[in-house]
């Protein structure tokens, strides 16, 4: 059995995705409507991740993968104090805390955009500034 995963952030990378659930496989790129990406997540790393908060104006765009069912102990393990939720396009996470005001590492913002680039699509607008 397998689940549908949305990959907005660092995970659009698929051999990134790959690493941490070895059965994922991209089948589709999507986008989901009723939240907008930001880089306001509180990183274990002292930087700042890619979320998405809700925004009923915005989009955020992103990779579908599909993924053994035996490896969603994995994703969750890989995005730790995220949430899981379900949306349209399939499971997700988001972080509904206090955003963090430390920016993103230039490697994560980079390994966003050449997933989002790798899938033909639009990377998230990138932060202000970065480490």
């Amino acid at each position: 059995m397998r689940f549908r995963y949305f990959a907005y952030g660092s995970n659009m990378w698929t051999p990134r995705m790959q690493g941490r659930c070895p059965s994922a496989r991209a089948i589709d790129t999507a986008l989901l409507h009723g939240w907008r990406a930001v880089y306001d997540k509180p990183s274990v790393d002292g930087s700042a991740k890619l979320n998405i908060r809700p925004d009923a104006e915005r989009s955020v765009a992103g990779v579908v993968y599909e993924i053994d069912l035996g490896e969603r102990d994995l994703l969750d393990r890989a995005e730790p104090r995220y949430r899981p939720i379900t949306t349209p396009v399939g499971l997700t996470y988001a972080y509904e805390g206090e955003a963090t005001p430390e920016p993103p590492f230039g490697w994560y913002v980079d390994l966003v955009e050449a997933g989002a680039r790798a899938h033909g699509l639009e990377p998230p607008v990138a932060p202000a500034r970065v480490r």
